[in-house]
């Protein structure tokens, strides 16, 4: 940076400054940027945008940075339980007091021990939260009540939009779900079958995104699922191995569906007949991506490559959908 540069900073309005800071780590911020000058110190002291994503972060500078930041000034934080030799759960839960993040509208802790679980929610103001994902990287029985008690919390405060899970099918069958749930955003990366599914999706009237592991769902019951997806509008099933009857009837359920993503291993390569479907059924279908692959007996079966390349080059596929 040359000198007229460095003599330009001090002097730059307070929108501008927060503007730099919003594409800046707080690490940055708070060790480089804070200290140029006084009026920028200043300034930045009043900062209440930070986001805290301590996953790729050293113990020293995560030590650094909870001495450094005033948990009320934060919107969004990650937690990362990154080895066994360092917690940042316990420094964290040791650094602040309870309920100091106030503000925080996005929680992520990942790879978090489940008896560490409520030590770092104490903190939080739950009811601020927009945005929550939770990946519990140590299971323990001993534990098993806490998540759901946990999550049944959360769920109950109005202003909850954004859920991401990836934890333990019997912790989620545990969450004792609102019947008016606010979420309009899901996301479980771990495999559920149907009937965990249908027992969700009744209590989320509002939800509008939904993005699952479809790994242990190799059949469907004969349940219309239409009255608890009218408002579903983009969808990804991943790790998909049920048969195209079954997807099909699934898919059906989600008549609203603007945006649809599929990934899995099976016979899905048919163009022809997701033409005829996605006509029939998902009229206001605009962006549809998938990934397949077929194997059989360890070996990758290719039928005739031509005659599935021909399939999605029909004018439904080039002309309306491309």
């Amino acid at each position: 940076m040359s000198m007229n540069q460095q003599s330009l900073l001090p002097t730059l309005p307070v929108e501008i400054v927060y503007y730099i800071c919003d594409c800046l780590d707080a690490k940055t911020i708070l060790i480089s940027f804070r200290n140029i000058c006084r009026r920028l110190r200043n300034i930045i002291n009043n900062y209440d945008n930070y986001i805290l994503d301590f996953k790729n972060t050293s113990q020293s500078d995560f030590r650094l940075i909870c001495q450094l930041i005033n948990p009320q000034r934060v919107k969004s934080l990650t937690l990362y339980q990154q080895t066994t030799t360092f917690d940042q759960t316990i420094f964290f839960d040791k650094q602040f007091h309870v309920k100091d993040f106030n503000r925080l509208r996005s929680l992520t802790l990942i790879a978090i021990k489940e008896s560490r679980l409520r030590d770092v929610l104490k903190h939080i103001n739950i009811s601020s939260l927009v945005s929550f994902s939770l990946e519990i990287g140590e299971h323990k029985k001993q534990h098993d009540h806490v998540t759901a008690t946990v999550l049944t919390s959360i769920l109950t405060r109005a202003n909850l939009r954004k859920l991401a899970l990836n934890i333990e099918q019997n912790r989620i069958e545990a969450i004792e779900w609102p019947d008016s749930c606010t979420i309009e955003q899901l996301k479980i990366d771990k495999c559920i079958d149907f009937d965990c599914i249908r027992g969700i999706l009744r209590h989320l009237p509002r939800l509008k995104t939904l993005t699952i592991d479809c790994h242990s769902i190799e059949t469907i019951h004969p349940t219309n699922l239409t009255a608890y997806c009218q408002k579903l509008t983009s969808v990804s099933l991943e790790k998909l191995n049920m048969n195209i009857a079954d997807l099909e009837f699934l898919l059906q359920s989600m008549p609203s569906l603007i945006d649809l993503k599929l990934t899995g291993n099976g016979n899905y390569f048919d163009g022809h007949r997701w033409e005829k479907f996605i006509q029939k059924n998902l009229l206001g279908l605009k962006k549809f991506q998938f990934y397949f692959s077929d194997y059989q007996n360890g070996q990758l079966n290719y039928p005739d490559i031509e005659q599935i390349i021909r399939s999605f080059q029909t004018p439904f596929w080039i002309e309306l959908k491309k």
